[in-house]
């Protein structure tokens, strides 16, 4: 009989790490929504600040989980895969909005100043983030699964390119 490893992950693990990440998405969407900047959006930007410090360690979990988890087979590389799919949806809808809020970050300190370069070195930070996790995922998938990530991947990464050009400008 062979036993895993202890500490080894496998897919129900990495499918639970997808859905910490997506309701954190939607947190921060939701908090998102309701920033308007000026004056009184300055707690609110802290907090949007801290909602993306939380995912970002969500994101570092779900590397270290996926890292830790066996080679998957073809039916758990096709759950994990489609769990990808459906969080890519969450992951454009924050971007997006993180995009139509850019002139309320320009004033979100105290109404005066921007906080614009805090929201570019966090989409950054959550980019690189992201791919070292799609690098992980990647390596766990079986043949027919790994060759279609990198069209995935270069869509998400494609909407933060966007993002941090915005916030670049």
């Amino acid at each position: 009989m062979v036993h895993a490893r202890i500490g080894q992950r496998d897919a129900s693990s990495i499918t639970a790490s997808l859905t910490t990440i997506s309701n954190q998405l939607v947190v921060m969407n939701s908090t998102l929504n309701q920033f308007q900047g000026g004056f009184n959006g300055t707690l609110l930007a802290l907090q949007i600040q801290g909602d993306a410090s939380t995912l970002l360690d969500d994101i570092n979990d779900a590397t270290t989980v996926t890292q830790q988890s066996a080679v998957l087979d073809d039916a758990d590389s096709a759950t994990v895969a489609f769990s990808v799919v459906s969080l890519s949806s969450n992951i454009y809808n924050l971007l997006d909005n993180l995009v139509s809020k850019k002139a309320a970050f320009d004033t979100a300190i105290l109404g005066i100043a921007s906080a614009s370069f805090l929201v570019e070195s966090d989409l950054v930070e959550l980019k690189n983030g992201t791919n070292a996790f799609a690098q992980a995922l990647s390596s766990k998938f079986d043949a027919a699964i790994k060759n279609v990530a990198p069209l995935v991947v270069a869509d998400i990464d494609f909407h933060f390119s966007q993002a941090i050009t915005v916030y670049a400008s």
